[in-house]
């Protein structure tokens, strides 16, 4: 497998333009900070958390200082100041510092209504930091009055009609409005009205009850100086029934669907078919009948909330009069803080939530458990909430815990860019192995294979410094029959490894000392690592080693790479003629002037040759365990980098004295700690960060996560968010996170987990129920909610949890963009439309205090279930 670019550009994932809020102290080859009067740090001044209405000017600007590396204020540097998508304007999107070092510029809200909602990014141009300003906006003045529902009712004269009247006030953005009082007037029919003046709450609504009188009614609902005021609405009202029918009250209260219900009243019918009643305009099961008494079967209302609803009663040409009766659904959510519950039924996808005065927040995920990931499934989230009620705004997102430190990470574009190159070379590596080695390689019999490698082996069982020998690397045709023939030269050998050098390397490359070195790192501790996490290599040369070619055909055939393994040899020659018939590693050279490829220093791959090692030799492990030992079918490839990456970890913990387990934050995940040691961990949580949708630090990719996948590569994978990365970080999360969750009951522990998962006869989804004996259905809900929950919710069930990282002070040491943000609302009436790939969740978080009874629906967007690889799974987060 390919191996991903130099330090230089790793590092810069702490303290490059590109991923940071408000840094303090980056370091450590992450950016230029010289003498003053060189801008060194950006800070923030003042203007910050201000509240507004939509589309307003805010009475403070927003104020930084730039200052040197010795804290000095610097003068006359340029500070570009960027709204994001939907908030608003400045005055001046750049901004020179005065004396004081300081710069600012006035900002005009957006026009989308929400708490913290807008934000300004300030930038200064070779600082490796940021600053972000937040405000919350609230709607502006009342513009707007428009119908809601209740208007073109029958009722019976001198009665309230069964469904109030609804208005809804909104600003000149469309935005609810609240605080604004509307006037209710009967203008024909001789009715009532009451409240005769209501005000609207925060879903901008105001309600009121009609009493109609006989014939034509009509009524207005006025609000000053409001357009599309005053609002007409008409009914109908009639004599009440000739008393031959009539409801005079029905228990209990509520009625519930599903439920037996009992309606009192006279001139029934005793004969239960000759009965019609209907509640909320759907027909009810009379089960048993006399003429003051039926005994009906509440029907089920295809996921509406608790409510009031009309029943009526018809017996042949006679209709009884309109009751308005409380109706519930058969069962509620009931869910603890911090635990999740997960429907997998299609038919069942209805969340129904009682009212409730208290403020509560719940994340929804709707989620595919397809592995085919070309699968998108169109759904729709459809929330309804009783129509006579009202409901907060969402409540603000739940407090962060301060970060563990002031440093924020960032991944920047040249570090996007390169590690994209390394992926998808990756990524093409193994789908030619599929095509053109499983081909030739899966039917032959083991022993077979066996015999021809040794007689083929590249690597003679020993060898001496200075000896010569003959390697084929694989060239740019087809891999398992295109090769080049390189001689290299024996230069160490170690314990555990043979180092070969190709002696037409550029010039500027390893000395024997560099070599000796990275011999030395791999036997006292990458080996011990990978073997004691994954299990032994092969040793099918029967050398006692695995090779490490260093050769510059991998600068000069794959650019962005910096080291890979491969399948292909560990076949035998008569299989792929380009195997060298043993376990084998190549790497990348230094290249300072760049003759054959990209420049690279010598400092640069020695960096980065540990981390390197230690992934790819885990493949190799893979690879040997699994196709030669057990021949047994491959992996899918993020199970693969999914491990390669836990190699690095496990590799990094034991460089670092470190363990799982401990709940590390951003400070160990991005280095910010030691800048000068190895960057183990940030380019998996990078991965994990473009697939919750990361493009810049100011734009986030539409549709992310949800129609993003981490199943596969581009191009099998079609998602929107920006390749490349697909299989290193939310794969390796989930294998942390089944370790985390499973390791400790798992003979062997995690590490005899892993090695199961290599042996495993079964692959992907199969795999991982296999071993931990859970349903892949099952793992998927858990670990998706965990994404979001870990750290954030006080006693979350455990397996929302992921014990070896803090997932939410990570978020803390990230830009917005790069953060899991759910799609966001009240508990109101609101339809969402949206599409699910393979593997991927859809994310809603709904809340609010007051809540009237609300349900929500998950369909197709035609309101059919969804498919059987559909489930949704609901966390209540307080």
């Amino acid at each position: 497998m390919t191996r991903r670019t130099p330090r230089a550009t790793r590092l810069a994932f702490a303290c490059v333009p590109g991923l940071i809020i408000s840094v303090v102290g980056c370091g450590g080859g992450g950016g230029d900070i010289g003498p003053a009067p060189t801008p060194a740090s950006v800070r923030l001044v003042s203007g910050n958390g201000q509240n507004g209405e939509a589309g307003s000017l805010l009475s403070q600007p927003i104020v930084v200082r730039v200052t040197s590396a010795s804290g000095a204020p610097v003068e006359g540097t340029t500070v570009n100041f960027a709204p994001g998508a939907t908030s608003g304007t400045v005055s001046a999107a750049q901004a020179t510092t005065n004396a004081d070092g300081n710069a600012s510029t006035s900002w005009t809200l957006g026009t989308e209504v929400g708490a913290n909602s807008d934000t300004v990014i300030a930038t200064v141009s070779g600082v490796n930091e940021w600053v972000t300003f937040t405000a919350s906006v609230a709607a502006a003045a009342a513009a707007s009055l428009e119908p809601v529902s209740g208007s073109n009712q029958t009722g019976t004269s001198g009665q309230p009609l069964a469904q109030p009247l609804v208005v809804m006030a909104r600003d000149r953005f469309g935005n609810p409005k609240d605080r604004v009082d509307v006037t209710w007037l009967v203008t024909a029919g001789g009715g009532s009205i009451s409240p005769a003046v209501s005000t609207t709450g925060a879903d901008g609504r105001a309600s009121a009850v009609w009493t109609v009188g006989d014939g034509a009614n009509t009524a207005q609902a006025a609000g000053s100086g409001l357009t599309g005021s005053p609002v007409t609405f008409t009914a109908t009202g009639g004599e009440p029934p000739s008393g031959v029918v009539t409801l005079t009250s029905i228990t209990p209260a509520p009625i519930v669907e599903g439920q037996s219900a009992t309606l009192t009243g006279t001139g029934f019918s005793g004969n239960p078919a000759d009965n019609e009643v209907r509640i909320d305009g759907v027909d009810a099961t009379v089960t048993a009948a006399t003429a003051t008494s039926l005994t009906i079967q509440v029907p089920a209302f295809n996921c509406q909330p608790a409510r009031r609803a009309p029943v009526q009663v018809r017996v042949g040409n006679e209709s009884s009069n309109v009751v308005s009766h409380d109706v519930n659904p058969g069962s509620f959510l009931s869910v603890g803080v911090g635990q999740q519950q997960v429907l997998q039924d299609p038919q069942q996808f209805c969340i129904q939530l009682a009212p409730s005065a208290a403020p509560e927040d719940y994340l929804i995920g709707v989620q595919s458990t397809s592995d085919v990931v070309s699968s998108l499934t169109p759904a729709r989230l459809t929330a309804r909430s009783a129509a006579a009620q009202t409901a907060a705004l969402p409540l603000a997102e739940l407090p962060r815990a301060r970060a563990t430190t002031q440093q924020h990470a960032r991944p920047s574009d040249i570090q996007q860019r390169t590690l994209k190159q390394r992926a998808a070379a990756e990524a093409r590596l193994r789908v030619l192995e599929r095509q053109q080695v499983y081909p030739r390689a899966g039917g032959a019999h083991r022993s077979s294979l066996l015999s021809g490698l040794q007689r083929s082996a590249a690597i003679p069982p020993v060898s001496e410094p200075g000896d010569v020998i003959a390697i084929r690397y694989p060239g740019a045709g087809n891999i398992c029959t295109s090769y080049i023939q390189v001689q290299m030269v024996v230069r160490v050998i170690g314990q555990h490894g043979i180092w070969l050098e190709d002696p037409e390397n550029p010039a500027g490359g390893f000395t024997q000392a560099d070599i000796q070195r990275m011999s030395d790192e791999f036997d006292s501790r990458i080996h011990t690592a990978v073997t004691g996490y994954f299990g032994l290599p092969t040793d099918l040369d029967a050398n006692g080693r695995i090779a490490i070619a260093l050769t510059k055909r991998v600068n000069e055939l794959h650019p962005g790479v910096v080291g890979h393994v491969g399948l292909a040899d560990l076949v035998p020659q008569s299989v792929c003629p380009s195997s060298d018939a043993g376990e084998i590693y190549y790497g990348i050279v230094p290249d300072p002037a760049g003759e054959v490829g990209d420049p690279v220093s010598r400092e640069q791959v020695l960096a980065i040759a540990t981390q390197t090692i230690a992934h790819e030799f885990t493949h190799i492990v893979q690879f040997g365990q699994r196709f030669i030992l057990n021949d047994l079918p491959p992996q899918p490839s993020w199970v693969l980098e999914g491990q390669a990456m836990l190699g690095e970890e496990v590799t990094g913990h034991a460089y670092e004295g470190r363990s799982p387990g401990q709940n590390y934050g951003g400070a160990i995940a991005f280095n910010f700690d030691d800048p000068s040691s190895i960057d183990w961990y940030s380019q998996a949580f990078l991965g994990l960060f473009l697939y919750y949708g990361f493009k810049d630090p100011n734009t986030r990719v539409a549709d992310a996560p949800e129609e993003c996948s981490w199943l596969a590569g581009k191009p099998e994978n079609p998602g929107p968010c920006v390749s490349g990365l697909e299989l290193y970080g939310a794969p390796w999360v989930l294998l942390r996170w089944i370790s985390d969750q499973f390791g400790a009951n798992h003979a062997g522990g995690e590490k005899g987990l892993h090695q199961a998962l290599i042996r495993s006869p079964a692959t992907g989804y199969a795999a991982l129920a296999a071993i931990t004996g859970h349903p892949i259905k099952t793992l998927l809900a858990q670990w998706a909610a965990t994404l979001y929950v870990d750290d954030r919710v006080p006693g979350s069930a455990p397996a929302l949890q992921l014990p070896s990282w803090n997932l939410l002070d990570l978020e803390n040491n990230v830009v917005e963009t790069a953060r899991l943000v759910p799609h966001s609302h009240s508990f109101s009436s609101f339809s969402d439309a949206f599409n699910v790939r393979a593997g991927s969740t859809a994310y809603f978080r709904v809340s609010g205090a007051s809540r009237p009874g609300t349900a929500i629906q998950i369909r197709g967007n035609s309101d059919q279930p969804l498919p059987g690889i559909m489930q949704v799974f609901v966390v209540r987060l307080q």
